[in-house]
């Protein structure tokens, strides 16, 4: 229910930029990998804007990329 009330908050306020998912992977309570994905990133950037952004991180490695 959380989830959905800021998503509806975000909506109502004109932040979709901010709205974002997050997972994380852990071994053995370590945290080793993560994905952030922001499906509005870049939204008012115009009709012709590529929209959306994920980001992700392993021990060692990471990535940003447009989707």
């Amino acid at each position: 229910m959380r989830v959905v009330l800021q998503w509806c908050w975000f909506c109502h306020v004109g932040l979709l930029d901010h709205v974002t998912v997050l997972i994380g992977v852990a071994v053995k309570g370590r945290a080793v990998a993560g994905v952030i994905y922001q499906p509005y990133h870049n939204y008012q950037s115009g009709p012709d804007a590529v929209l959306g952004r994920i980001i992700w991180g392993i021990v060692g490695l990471g990535k940003i990329f447009s989707c």
